[in-house]
């Protein structure tokens, strides 16, 4: 699995990295994940990293220690994530509720001038402390597009003092943002999904059929003549559609021929192919051999209640 917490850090140091360099223009800033006392001590010291000399200015991101946050936990353990049968759209993946963690990073600023720091203190003051930061990550392909916020915690420090040389060394703030971030289990193994439910009505002592009943309701949209293949437009009695639930059922040659939609508009199966418009319920479908004469064509779907 995806290391999650990496995707974290790339994330907030992109997020850094676009925001405050470019405020000083003409300059290069070197901006890193580091752990904040190795950064420190290479400042300091002006210790030479791959043959090049440390320069200012610069900036460290240092991902603290993460904590659980149970207040934003939500006790149904199972999400959706997806149909995994990408032609008949029968089965679907599940997995537990994401984790809510918060995750601290402190972010410490070196330059060689106060007028360089004003300027990214304005940033900081005015653009973050009055606002959160969205910033999104994939954890995983089935899990989608994942938003964490970015908070922003405490006043800015300087530690500028914590440097030798008074006068001489740099200057040296530091703040500190609450990322609130979630961390995604593996998705369940794939379910059957039930798209109709058959119920038949019988006599207790002959086993006698009275009647069938179906949930939901069978809706009949056509009639077989043995020659027809296409029917449509032809608008279902409700909706607006929930996706991926419609089937169309009927006979071909005496074997039922089964049709699905793929939660995009598109009608697929083995016999026919077609349309469906959610939100009208208008639906328009051809098959590759016409349906059996006097047999109807029928569906079943569930009506979308958001």
């Amino acid at each position: 699995m995806i290391d999650q917490f990496i995707l974290y850090d790339q994330a907030l140091l992109t997020w850094v990295t676009d925001t405050l360099p470019p405020l000083l223009k003409g300059r290069t800033t070197q901006v890193l994940i580091a752990v904040s006392r190795k950064a420190f001590a290479e400042v300091t010291t002006l210790k030479v990293v791959d043959n090049n000399t440390v320069t200012l200015p610069r900036i460290s991101v240092t991902r603290l220690s993460h904590r659980s946050d149970p207040k934003r936990f939500n006790s149904n353990r199972i999400r959706r994530l997806g149909w995994t049968d990408s032609t008949l759209q029968t089965r679907l993946r599940s997995g537990k509720y994401p984790a809510p963690i918060v995750i601290p990073y402190q972010i410490d600023l070196w330059t060689k001038y106060s007028s360089e720091m004003n300027v990214w203190e304005q940033k900081i003051l005015f653009d973050l402390a009055s606002q959160y930061i969205y910033l999104t990550i994939r954890p995983d392909d089935v899990w989608g597009d994942k938003q964490y916020i970015l908070l922003m915690g405490g006043d800015i420090t300087d530690n500028s003092d914590l440097d030798p040389g008074e006068g001489n060394g740099p200057i040296r703030k530091t703040f500190t943002l609450n990322a609130e971030c979630w961390l995604f289990d593996q998705a369940l193994a794939s379910t059957a999904i039930i798209k109709r439910l058959e119920g038949q009505l019988r006599d207790i002592d002959t086993l006698e059929l009275f009647d069938t009943l179906y949930v939901p309701p069978v809706e009949v949209i056509g009639v077989g003549t043995g020659a027809q293949v296409t029917f449509g437009p032809i608008t279902l009695n409700r909706f607006p559609v929930l996706k991926n639930l419609v089937v169309i059922n009927t006979l071909i040659g005496g074997v039922t021929s089964i049709v699905y939609d793929n939660g995009s508009g598109v009608l697929t199966g083995s016999t026919a192919s077609g349309t469906i418009d959610y939100v009208t319920g208008e639906v328009n479908i051809t098959y590759t051999l016409a349906p059996d004469i006097g047999e109807d064509i029928t569906v079943t779907y569930f009506t979308d209640q958001t």
